[in-house]
């Protein structure tokens, strides 16, 4: 998978709340921690998702979608 597809996956993810199962273990990881960050304390994603991009580039991109949606 590519960083492109890899994005299009993620934001499936954060939208069904299932699509995770799909990607990679490192793509789990993110969406997982993303989606328990947003019901948990949605008024530090922001940070939490900042802290997370620096480390995992792909995270970005569902970050990206996410706000986008």
């Amino acid at each position: 998978l590519t960083e492109t597809d890899d994005g299009a996956i993620f934001t499936g993810a954060v939208v069904t709340g299932f699509g995770y199962e799909v990607v990679s273990s490192v793509g789990e990881f993110t969406t997982l921690s993303y989606c328990t960050a947003v019901l948990r304390q949605s008024s530090r994603l922001t940070t939490y998702a900042r802290s997370v991009a620096g480390r995992i580039e792909i995270s970005n991109l569902s970050f990206a979608g996410a706000k986008g949606s």
